[in-house]
């Protein structure tokens, strides 16, 4: 796998396993845990998609979603990113999607992604 391919990885407690997917120019990692309600799956394949599409003509940052509630009512996350090697990482503000009547669904990940990518102010 080339340095510019993204590696997606679902941590489960300890244990992490990698999806590698195509070669692109964004490095993103994703993390979630066992005990969440959806995952960060629902949210890292649409963010892969997003970053893939805006950094599309060239090399983008490094980014790791960091999701920071996981439960049937609320899915909160936030980016980190290093624009270019040995920069300091920043840090987006945490986004959230909620729900008062029905337990969030894979719909939820796609809203979060978009809001992430949004207001995070990404290089």
């Amino acid at each position: 796998m080339n340095p510019l391919s993204i590696l997606c990885l679902i941590c489960l407690g300890t244990l992490p396993f990698a999806l590698p997917a195509a070669a692109s120019p964004v490095v993103l990692t994703c993390a979630g845990t066992a005990s969440g309600h959806l995952g960060s799956d629902p949210v890292c394949g649409p963010l892969r998609a997003l970053l893939d599409r805006r950094y599309a003509s060239g090399t983008g940052p490094v980014v790791r979603l960091e999701l920071v509630q996981d439960d049937t009512r609320r899915l909160a996350g936030r980016l980190v990113w290093q624009a270019a090697a040995g920069s300091a990482a920043t840090t987006g503000p945490v986004v959230e999607v909620s729900a008062r009547d029905h337990p969030l669904d894979a719909r939820a990940g796609v809203r979060l992604a978009n809001g992430l990518v949004r207001v995070s102010g990404l290089p």
